[in-house]
């Protein structure tokens, strides 16, 4: 077995767990459901339920991001920074163009004619 069988939601219903449910909008399971959760994690019981009675627990668990980003922090990388050398090469190459532009006009302007 090399796949999560189970569906994972993309986003937290609320931020304390790392695993959610998703209810539609108005729903009053929310409010049941939410002491029930919480009790179950203040006792420890939904990480003994989470790691001993869950199938493939870790390829589950690394499917969770489905590519989406993460509020976790990590380490900048020179990558994170194209954008911004982008920009700065650009305001460089400009500045040195008008720069050129005013020495030429400069010369043309004050050369005796």
């Amino acid at each position: 077995l090399n796949e999560c069988p189970m569906y994972i939601a993309r986003e937290p219903i609320f931020s304390a767990l790392s695993l959610c449910v998703g209810f539609t909008k108005g729903s009053g399971l929310k409010q049941k459901v939410d002491p029930i959760v919480y009790s179950l994690r203040e006792s420890g019981l939904l990480d003994y339920i989470i790691t001993n009675n869950m199938i493939n627990l870790t390829k589950c668990l690394n499917s969770v991001n489905f590519g989406l980003p993460t509020n976790s922090l990590r380490p900048l990388e020179l990558e994170d920074f194209l954008g911004v050398f982008c920009i700065y090469g650009g305001g460089l190459w400009l500045a040195f163009m008008v720069f050129v532009i005013e020495l030429v006009l400069n010369a043309y302007l004050t050369s005796p004619k």
